[in-house]
């Protein structure tokens, strides 16, 4: 049987089903661009009202290095930094004329390049905008014709969006109600359950760090809609520079973008422990907060999981406390203050010990030892302590890992 080719416009047609089908299913905003990707040759953002970026198309990777979308790979999310007072002033008077026709212009930060912009609206009110530029091919006038057409798509999505809003703003009202302490009214509890948040699913809360961005109130509300449209069916609530999300992990598993989605946007976050009961938010945000400030703070990984900093919170609580001293451990303590670096590694030894579950094969992993040279350590803390370490009760257990957390601080 002969094999007929598919037609331009047929694969026109199957293009636009995918992503109307996307928005149907309420797929993330990422996931509706790097379908429309599939038609678009160049590299593309969306941006809100603001000139916030909230979505970005794939290809950024391979834009020319000091070309304006460059320059917004990284944390810097309003384009208006780029542009001049009077650029800006001329610009947005071009893009009134224009209405909803595209406007092509050479910025001059970058004259050797062409960039596009589309304005999108919903009842006559501009609600944000496309931007391009001919990165990786000319902006000719089937490319044009292909961003209106995206232009009209995204302003059904935007719209639904908007209409969807309220249950949003319920939801964001609840969830800022308990970070900051509140009690959470009935009649908003009773609405998310309504839309099946049910108070017995799991949970977890995810926090994401906007530090390096937010400068304003105006910039947390775009970023705040810079989530919302990456992570719908969530729980989403400002809170000082952060952005905290609350996700029902019994109707949807965690986000499997959401490393890409933190790298594309240069954001560090954190994630607390799995919990029930969306109430229970008013502790675990702390976690999630927690998380992403050492996250931002060192740099090395996207998103950190509390579980992975839990002890080193624990320090910072209890050192607080000038008094915590007497928490210690004495044996532990005269370890911590001795002249010798064989004394104070025991501190770290028995640490990494015991947080191994007592399993000499992992801990000496942990502490790249031998595990002949570890069993000597241990016996030898146990002489030191007078202990049996397999014979610890759970409440020992604790109160030893504390000490060594504790000792551990200061011999750092």
């Amino acid at each position: 049987m002969e094999v007929i080719p598919k037609t331009k416009a047929f694969d026109l047609a199957s293009w636009k089903s995918d992503v109307l089908m996307a928005m149907l299913e309420k797929k993330s905003l990422q996931d509706i661009l790097d379908i429309i990707a599939r038609k678009i040759l160049n590299p593309f953002s969306v941006l809100d009202n603001n000139s916030f970026i909230i979505g970005r198309s794939a290809g950024y990777d391979d834009i020319p290095a000091g070309t304006i979308w460059d320059m917004l790979k990284g944390n810097s999310l309003n384009i208006f930094d780029f542009y001049s007072t009077e650029e800006w002033k001329k610009l947005s008077a071009n893009f009134t004329v224009a209405g909803s026709k595209p406007v092509l212009y050479t910025a001059e930060r970058d004259p050797n390049h062409t960039y596009c912009s589309i304005a999108l609206f919903n009842e006559g009110k501009r609600i944000g905008s496309i931007g391009t530029m001919d990165s990786h091919a000319p902006l000719d006038q089937e490319q044009l014709e292909l961003l209106c057409v995206v232009r009209d798509m995204l302003e059904v999505y935007l719209r639904n969006e908007m209409i969807s809003s309220a249950s949003d703003e319920l939801a964001s009202i609840a969830l800022s109600s308990i970070i900051n302490g509140n009690s959470v009214p009935s009649a908003i509890t009773d609405e998310l359950l309504s839309l099946g948040w049910d108070d017995n699913d799991e949970f977890e809360v995810t926090a994401f760090d906007f530090s390096d961005i937010v400068r304003s109130d105006t910039e947390m509300a775009s970023c705040l809609s810079l989530v919302k449209m990456q992570f719908p069916n969530t729980m989403v609530a400002p809170f000082i520079d952060q952005v905290i999300v609350c996700t029902d992990l019994t109707r949807q598993n965690r986000c499997s973008s959401l490393t890409s989605f933190m790298e594309q946007y240069d954001l560090y976050g954190g994630v607390s422990y799995p919990f029930v009961g969306f109430d229970n938010c008013s502790i675990y945000w702390k976690q999630a907060s927690y998380a992403a400030s050492i996250s931002g703070k060192n740099k090395d990984i996207r998103i950190k999981e509390y579980r992975d900093v839990q002890f080193k919170h624990m320090k910072e609580v209890i050192l607080k406390d000038n008094a915590c001293d007497v928490l210690l451990i004495p044996s532990l303590a005269s370890l911590a203050n001795s002249s010798k670096k064989s004394d104070r590694i025991l501190i770290t030894c028995l640490k990494a010990y015991l947080l191994n579950g007592r399993s000499l094969s992992r801990t000496s992993l942990s502490l790249k030892v031998h595990r002949n040279t570890l069993i000597y350590r241990i016996r030898r803390l146990e002489e030191i302590l007078q202990l049996n370490f397999d014979l610890l009760t759970d409440d020992q257990m604790a109160a030893m890992i504390l000490s060594c957390c504790l000792a551990d601080s200061d011999t750092n």
